[in-house]
């Protein structure tokens, strides 16, 4: 928010506000504030937490605004469900390159992929794909290699 100008006071009451609401004691919350305008950023654990928070922050004279940008373990259920999903359609569309049974979950980004495939570079390729998909923070490689003979000439 390039331009605004923060003010302190505010930016302290408001943060004094999230800091001693009980209903926010195990949160981690943060508020910025720009000409009166609170921005609300971290992590809740329920919506009950998110109004909790929206109204300690409205309550401090001189906020005129609040903007909820916090994220909950819901939102990032949501996403982990939505990426695997996607993960999951990338192994399908491999079909018959990947033969085999390749499992797939996803925690916060993180994706593990399980399961065996013949060939290294069968391993390597479905690797790096998934690892190109913009949601997945990293990937964590639990396929091993099958016992597949190597053709005869």
């Amino acid at each position: 928010m390039t331009g605004w100008t923060l003010d302190p006071d505010l930016q302290r009451a408001a943060l004094d506000a999230l800091a001693t609401d009980p209903a926010l004691l195990d949160t981690d919350i943060s508020a910025e504030v720009r000409h009166g305008i609170a921005l609300l950023h971290g992590e809740v654990h329920d919506e009950a937490e998110r109004r909790a928070a929206e109204d300690a922050v409205s309550r401090v004279r001189g906020i005129t605004r609040v903007i909820d940008a916090t994220t909950s373990s819901h939102d990032r259920d949501v996403r982990d469900s939505a990426l695997r999903a996607r993960v999951e359609h990338v192994v399908a569309e491999l079909g018959d390159f990947l033969p085999g049974d390749i499992r797939v979950s996803v925690d916060d980004g993180l994706v593990t992929l399980k399961g065996e495939v013949d060939w290294e570079f069968q391993q390597l390729t479905v690797l790096e794909l998934i690892a190109a998909l913009p949601e997945v923070t990293g990937v964590v490689d639990h396929i091993r290699l099958g016992s597949t003979p190597l053709p005869n000439p």
